[in-house]
């Protein structure tokens, strides 16, 4: 699989993975923002007023600075 690629721009998280990769979103506290599998080779999901967000993907964790 390829390895995803996140980042941010006008206050949503990007992500591009291949379809029906499991993508989670969760603030620094834990808390799960999003969860779906992708349906496009570009996720955009918005970051809900969070200043820095993990993103899991591909069984790795980032963490994305909100832009």
């Amino acid at each position: 699989a390829l390895a995803a690629v996140v980042y941010s721009t006008n206050g949503a998280i990007h992500v591009q993975a291949e379809m029906g990769t499991m993508i989670e979103l969760f603030t620094v506290q834990g808390q799960c923002i999003y969860s779906a599998e992708a349906t496009a080779q570009l996720t955009t999901i918005d970051a809900l007023n969070s200043d820095v967000v993990l993103v899991k993907v591909n069984g790795e964790t980032v963490k994305v600075a909100v832009k």
